[in-house]
């Protein structure tokens, strides 16, 4: 089952560039946003428990600072992207708009 999870971390994990490249290259992400800095939405079907060791694995035990956790629609709020809620809500991207040309 699909999940979204909010994953916060410290520069001391790595610059936005290198955490990007972690989120692209990990097969179990379905699909992500990041609007916030030091923040990425993601959609994937592992537990917050297994992401967390993928990042693990992929920067180091112990190496910097960061947090995964699972979205809650019933118990959340802010001031996000039309795009970002519709991630958070639905699991997915939204579908991209059509322009007139």
């Amino acid at each position: 089952m699909k999940n979204s999870y909010i994953f916060i971390y410290n520069r001391s994990l790595g610059t936005k560039e290198e955490v990007r490249d972690f989120v692209n290259s990990c097969e179990s992400i379905i699909t992500w946003r990041s609007e916030l800095s030091n923040t990425f939405f993601i959609v994937s079907e592992l537990s917050a428990y297994k992401i967390y060791d993928l990042v693990a694995e992929y920067f180091g035990e112990g190496k910097g600072e960061f947090l995964i956790c699972k979205y809650d629609e019933n118990n959340s709020q802010g001031l996000l992207n039309e795009r970002s809620w519709h991630l958070l809500n639905n699991n997915e991207l939204p579908p991209k708009e059509k322009t007139n040309s």
